[in-house]
């Protein structure tokens, strides 16, 4: 499968700077994308509804992610959410009443999901969601020839919380098969089955792999413009593999062992190894919401024309970035880069009626987070650190 280059093609910042339209409700902004609709193809539009669909599917799970709660307050007007048409899209962004202007919402809704779609369109064409899943399949399967030993172990992992520190994770509070009874004073234990795989001289490894979806790669560059990085519209880590290890001792040794092997397959390092185990700042320094609490050891290699995104990090710390409450969780780093970019953005205070800033409704969101982490958190909770 090679990507389709036909069709309509149209320039990122183009697609960025019209996003203006999305509060400004006027005739003249429809022509441009009216006009358009004279370049597709059919290819095109079964790609644009392929794309709608995606970008109703990832609007959801932001909601249902990050806004539980708050899905009725946030409901798309209904013959744009279910339309799979490109021009339809258009008439109900200016359907009216005579004398009466057209609906904010209903346009803002229309123009936003069209403009959406296109973006989508565009990230598909470019790199296909099938070559994608191939790429880093043909890399599991290479380490699982040549790195790993046998097949999956299940592995039960007994964890310890400290509910006097925001149920923090410490180097021997994990029991690997095992309790830990010496660590259980003043802890809330938590048990987890991880499928984990034997690697040679470095024991035992839990893989967890990450694909961008084409909405998540929009939001991602949604993010990389709302930073003012440059090339914001490229985006590196579509692709990403993470090696839990026992200990951050085992990290460096393991990442060499798996950069050696894929230099021996001809891949190129684009970006070196970096750890912030021994220092006080983020690993992605670019990254406003990053905290440095987040202790990881990460690097980007390019194989077969493709750019993979390799993190280590060791269990405990695993384990701090799913259930605790630090800076490190990755569930309310998420929900910081959702409040501050994307719920602004796709759900605008002009059209809904939410202030995404409001510490109350902050509170309201981060609450029902922390609750579906399974913890209980009275007061505030801040969700900016």
């Amino acid at each position: 499968m090679r990507p389709y280059q036909g069709g309509l093609v149209i320039s990122w910042n183009e697609l960025q700077f019209r996003q203006d339209d999305w509060l400004r409700v006027h005739s003249d902004t429809i022509y441009w994308r009216r006009s358009l609709l004279n370049e597709v193809t059919s290819r095109d539009r079964e790609l644009f509804v392929y794309a709608l669909e995606r970008v109703r599917a990832g609007q959801r799970a932001l909601i249902q992610n990050y806004a539980p709660g708050l899905g009725d307050r946030l409901e798309r007007d209904s013959s744009v959410a279910t339309t799979p048409h490109m021009d339809r899209l258009l008439q109900l962004a200016l359907k009216h009443q005579p004398r009466v202007k057209p609906d904010p919402q209903r346009w803002f809704d229309a123009i936003s999901l069209f403009d959406q779609a296109l973006a989508l369109t565009q990230i598909e064409k470019a790199d296909p969601v099938e070559l994608v899943g191939r790429g880093i399949e043909a890399l599991i399967d290479l380490l699982s020839d040549r790195l790993f030993v046998g097949g999956f172990e299940p592995t039960d992992f007994f964890v310890y919380h400290d509910p006097e520190h925001e149920y923090l994770v410490g180097p021997n509070d994990v029991g690997i098969g095992k309790h830990l009874s010496h660590r259980a004073i003043g802890k809330i234990r938590r048990k987890t089955r991880l499928m984990c795989r034997r690697v040679r001289d470095n024991g035992l490894v839990f893989l967890h792999h990450r694909i961008k979806d084409p909405f998540g790669v929009w939001l991602k560059m949604q993010r990389r413009v709302h930073n003012g990085l440059d090339d914001p519209f490229v985006v590196p880590d579509r692709c990403g593999l993470m090696f839990v290890v026992e200990g951050r001792d085992d990290v460096s040794q393991l990442a060499k062992r798996i950069t050696d092997l894929l230099i021996e397959k001809n891949a190129v390092m684009t970006e070196p190894l970096a750890a912030n185990f021994s220092t006080s700042g983020s690993v992605d320094p670019d990254n406003g919401h990053s905290s440095s609490q987040y202790k990881v050891a990460k690097m980007r290699l390019r194989w077969r024309g493709r750019e993979y995104e390799l993190q280590f990090i060791a269990f405990h710390d695993y384990f701090n970035a799913a259930r605790s409450l630090t800076g490190a969780n990755h569930a309310l780093y998420k929900l910081r880069q959702a409040l501050d970019i994307h719920f602004p953005h796709l759900w605008p205070v002009e059209i809904y009626e939410i202030d995404w800033g409001n510490p109350h409704v902050r509170h309201l969101v981060s609450s029902r987070k922390i609750a579906q982490l399974g913890w209980r958190v009275e007061g505030e909770h801040n969700t900016s650190s």
